[in-house]
């Protein structure tokens, strides 16, 4: 099977527009495009005011940046097949349940292993273990750490507390939250398998971002269809807190708790999260839905070279181009509203000359 087999159609069709394209004209019809979309956004304020008064207020908190409309209004310009994504954001996601497919994904079916009904139990069960040493660290600074950015996201709005234990209903269950030290940093992660709660969801399809075979397949087509006696650039695109900037069901505001150390108190307390958290099968499957519109739309509107995984775009283009690629990926985000590094490690650039890797391959 050829690389480039596995790069999507859709991608493969930027490739030929480069191709038919030159630098000009497609810098050109960037800037017209970040135009009109401007203009668009402007004249749909008043909708998404009239839009936003709608949302839960716990599904406000986190998307009052969003211009959901706008997004759905891109959405249908270029015929995306999964205009649901758009329910999925504004309602938010359930914790819980069957997780309807969305056509993005091979078919795979997994079952749940608890209803909703039994997770009540469960977390009846359970809660005496709930202060006990599986969510402290033996760390104290993993422990402050993990207590500090909790906090943090109340004062953000995107978790609600602290309480204690005794004030949150019997029948919720309480997922621990606990940290990892990652690249030099402490990182939390929600145990939402651990309270049973990810064992209520049903899926129908099995997620697939763009691994480092796209990107190769991507590389492949640009050596074998494109001018390669020009420098080309990388560069990665990483939207910051990803999963923060995405809410949750206000049906799932039972199963949404987490339990946090308190280092002061020597005790554990409850937590209500208001947006994603970092460990839910649900909310991985719906940021990866999210997050395939954005790179669709970021290859529509714009005609980047880019390819998804998680919430890292990975985009290569022409070094003499590189300038109108960024300012078009940061024009896309910050239209819709989503929060991107704009500096740091994740937006370092690597440049290469194709022609020093070039190989023999079949035309477009």
């Amino acid at each position: 099977m050829s690389s480039r087999s596995v790069v999507p159609e859709v991608l493969q069709e930027v490739v030929r527009y480069y191709d038919r394209n030159n630098i000009v004209d497609r810098v050109a019809k960037r800037a017209e495009n970040a135009k009109y979309w401007l203009a668009k956004a402007s004249s749909l304020a008043a909708e998404e005011k009239q839009l936003k008064s709608k949302l839960h207020p716990s599904v406000c908190k986190v998307l009052s940046p969003k211009r959901i409309v706008l997004w759905r209004e891109m959405l249908k310009a270029y015929n995306y097949h999964d205009l649901g994504v758009v329910d999925e954001l504004f309602n938010g996601t359930k914790l819980t349940g069957n997780i309807q497919p969305c056509g993005l994904w091979p078919a795979k079916f997994s079952p749940s292993t608890v209803t909703e009904e039994g997770l009540s139990s469960i977390a009846r069960r359970d809660r005496p273990l709930v202060q006990h040493s599986a969510i402290i660290s033996e760390d104290e600074e993993v422990n402050s750490s993990v207590w500090q950015q909790t906090l943090e996201e109340v004062q953000s709005g995107l978790a609600e507390g602290p309480f204690d234990l005794e004030v949150i209903p019997s029948t919720s269950p309480i997922s621990r939250r606990f940290g990892i030290r990652q690249n030099g940093k402490i990182r939390c992660v929600d145990d939402f398998t651990g309270s049973s709660v990810n064992g209520s969801i049903q899926t129908h399809e099995t997620p697939r971002p763009h691994t480092l075979d796209i990107v190769g397949g991507l590389l492949s087509l640009c050596m074998g269809c494109l001018d390669s006696k020009s420098g080309w650039q990388g560069r990665v695109f990483d939207l910051k807190s990803a999963y923060r900037q995405c809410a949750i069901s206000p049906a799932s505001i039972p199963f949404s708790y987490i339990g946090v150390f308190d280092p002061k108190d020597r005790k554990v307390k409850a937590f209500r999260l208001v947006a994603f958290p970092f460990g839910s099968i649900a909310a991985v499957h719906a940021f990866l839905r999210i997050a395939a519109s954005l790179w669709f739309l970021g290859l529509k509107v714009f005609n980047v070279l880019w390819t998804n995984y998680f919430d890292d775009f990975v985009t290569v283009c022409p070094e003499q181009e590189s300038k109108s690629v960024a300012s078009s990926i940061h024009c896309l985000f910050s239209l819709l509203g989503w929060k991107f590094a704009d500096s740091g490690s994740k937006s370092t650039t690597i440049r290469r000359h194709l022609s020093s890797i070039r190989r023999p391959c079949e035309p477009c």
